[in-house]
């Protein structure tokens, strides 16, 4: 990996798929910007050397040496700039029995579950170094959790000041929760929890709080302010603290009780789970580096690859925008809701007042309106040296909508094509009841189109909605393509499950597969529902929070257009599949100079189906009885909330007849 100077940077090769190599590389990308980097052939690996250290049980770089003991928990993590040890004891995965409420148990935790030992920890471990060179070193450590099992990707990244764990769980522990404890050298009888928009400090587990929220981090600096921990979590949010040196994270929680039929709250998180921890340890307070090392957590850096290599108008290094200090977050940057500008929204993040906060972008500003959240001026601001400038209290957030000065644009290399329309599928809210989409079922609701779609820096011109037709169903027919084009771009649906299409232009046929307008194209394990993952490979460019029927709108339908795309020489026509349940909404032609693909996997991947009932035959006679916990949730609800007084909610025969009475949801 070459920089734009050809100066080699640390590098490596992960894998090798095919023609295709995952690599890792070892960068400093500008702020809201880009690095554009060479990729060439090597006879050897990367002779670049870097702080990194590892093997089978050990990882180490310029600020941390973690080490893992038999039965593959973190056991020893020395920060090397602190010059302190930051574990008092090993950091573990444990299983707590997980009884419950039985009314609404998904939310009701009970103290004396929290409160009790765990009966289970991740152990019989296998090692294998995953990952060794000058960019990344990794370890897998995959362990039994009883009936369940567990993977864990312990990694550290040359110069990084992060530790992270990606977990992977086959969970099949019925009336159990699983916790990461976090046993830290620091103190102290309260931690601070991130609240997304703010910080909140809490004491150690008590009666009404033993089980509290946290967005991004929660952090455990001691009693005397020297140094302190800050754990990051990428999906995971209930955290309780027992004692002064531990912090503990929920990773799963599958309660006794099933308290509804259609979504039974007992198999709740069954199934593949995957989630990720970060431990960054750090001097002072957690207003020392935890926000922006979160954020660098949750966001990784995503690369592309391309084709091409001229050097365009803004160089080989690019940042759009940057702020002057650590302690404002940009919470957006975004364009108005009504197109009149840009909305940047900036959230103080260290709890402390900042004065004369800057927020600079590459394009000369013409204007800044300060705004509401919801976008509605409040009044100017002046615009000072080019830049915005403006002070923020303590965890305020402000919006500002800004304009920029006429920017002389490239000229578009595609066109947007006519389509010969043939059927009706768009639809107000007047003329629902008039119309079915055909094929579907259903209308696709005319309101919710964007004024002009953009995906991936393409545009499309949609139809226009009219008495007429709006939506071409494909029937085998040619049409015109414009000259000099190399690559289509169309979105399209199918109204009858996923459907493999061939297109054909004048010189070759391809088949693509156009995706269901109506299933979901990416759904999880959920065993309540009974119902496994799913992830297609779709590009899903229109997505309606519900469609049109003629006896009104339906919110439990939420159909897609997806966006194909299809490169190839120079055409004339494109003839298309002769099927009436392929419908095209709109149609883009491109003279392609350069190729350019997501090369950072931004989606899971799912192998193989999942099968729920391989559990023990107790748990199946078990299953079969959950009415038994269904009705007493509801008996407990009436008890707890319901209606009546006295004697009339305290009487268990009024409470057993009551419980009949509510809907079952």
């Amino acid at each position: 990996m070459l920089d734009r100077d050809g100066n080699e940077l640390p590098s490596q090769v992960i894998r090798k798929e095919g023609k295709a190599f995952h690599m890792a590389v070892l960068a400093t990308v500008p702020p809201m910007g880009y690095l554009v980097l060479d990729v060439t052939a090597a006879n050897a690996p990367c002779p670049v050397k870097t702080d990194l250290r590892c093997g089978e049980h050990m990882l180490e770089n310029r600020k941390y040496r973690l080490l893992l003991n038999k039965n593959g928990d973190i056991a020893f993590l020395y920060d090397k700039e602190l010059g302190r040890q930051i574990l008092e004891r090993p950091i573990k995965l444990a299983v707590l029995h997980d009884t419950g409420e039985l009314n609404y148990p998904a939310w009701e935790m009970r103290k004396a579950d929290i409160d009790k030992a765990p009966y289970l920890y991740a152990n019989t471990p296998k090692f294998e170094l995953l990952e060794s060179g000058p960019a990344k070193a990794a370890i897998k450590v995959s362990r039994q959790l009883g009936v369940s099992k567990v993977e864990q990707v312990i990694s550290l990244d040359a110069g990084s000041s992060c530790i992270r764990v990606e977990n992977a769980v086959d969970w099949r522990s019925r009336r159990s929760m699983l916790k990461a404890e976090f046993p830290f050298v620091a103190a102290a009888n309260g931690a601070d929890y991130d609240l997304g928009l703010g910080v909140i400090h809490r004491g150690n587990n008590n009666e009404k709080l033993y089980e509290v929220p946290a967005q991004k981090w929660a952090d455990l600096t001691g009693s005397n302010g020297d140094f302190g921990v800050s754990v990051f979590s990428d999906s995971k949010y209930g955290w309780d603290k027992p004692d002064d040196h531990t912090l503990r994270l929920t990773c799963l929680h599958t309660p006794a009780g099933a308290f509804i039929k259609e979504a039974r709250q007992d198999l709740m998180d069954l199934g593949r789970n995957r989630f990720g921890f970060g431990i960054y340890s750090h001097k002072g307070g957690w207003q020392t580096g935890t926000q922006t090392a979160a954020e660098a957590f949750s966001k990784p850096l995503v690369a592309f690859q391309t084709s091409a290599r001229k050097d365009g108008k803004l160089g080989s290094a690019f940042s759009a925008a940057a702020l002057n200090t650590e302690n404002a977050l940009l919470r957006a940057f975004k364009k108005s809701e009504d197109g009149s500008g840009y909305i940047v929204r900036v959230g103080e993040a260290a709890g402390q007042a900042q004065k004369a906060v800057t927020f600079s972008v590459y394009r000369a500003i013409a204007g800044v309106t300060l705004c509401t959240a919801d976008e509605r001026p409040i009044q100017a601001i002046e615009i000072k040296n080019g830049q915005l400038t403006f002070d923020l209290k303590p965890f305020e957030v402000k919006t500002f909508l800004l304009t920029f000065e006429t920017e002389k644009l490239p000229r578009e290399k595609f066109k947007k094509m006519e389509l010969p329309v043939n059927t009706k599928g768009l639809t107000t809210d007047e003329d629902m009841r008039n119309c079915i989409l055909q094929g579907a079922g259903f209308s696709l609701p005319a309101e919710l189109l964007p004024k002009v779609p953009t995906y991936k820096g393409i545009t499309f011109k949609l139809p226009q909605v009219s008495d007429g037709n709006d939506l071409l169903v494909a029937r085998g027919e040619t049409l015109e393509l414009p000259k000099g084009c190399t690559k289509l771009y169309f979105l399209a649906a199918s109204t009858a499950g996923d459907r493999q299409a061939e297109f054909a232009t004048d010189r070759r046929t391809k088949t693509l597969t156009i995706h269901s307008m109506a299933e979901l194209p990416f759904l999880w394990d959920m065993a309540g529902l009974k119902q496994t993952a799913r992830i297609k490979d779709a590009d899903i460019a229109l997505e309606f929070t519900h469609c049109h029927h003629p006896e009104g709108n339906i919110a439990a339908k939420k159909p897609g257009s997806t966006c194909m795309n299809w490169t190839f020489a120079v055409a004339k026509t494109l003839t298309l599949p002769e099927d009436n349940r392929l419908i095209i909404m709109a149609m883009t032609a491109v003279k392609k100079y350069a190729n350019t693909t997501l090369a950072t996997p931004l989606l899971d991947t799912i192998t193989g189906d999942y099968d729920f009932d391989d559990i023990p035959p107790m748990e199946k006679l078990i299953d079969k009885a959950d009415f038994v916990t269904i009705r007493a949730g509801k008996i407990q609800d009436q008890a707890k909330g319901g209606k009546g007084k006295g004697w009339k909610r305290d009487n268990p025969i009024t409470n057993i007849i009551r419980s009949y009475t509510k809907s079952e949801w």
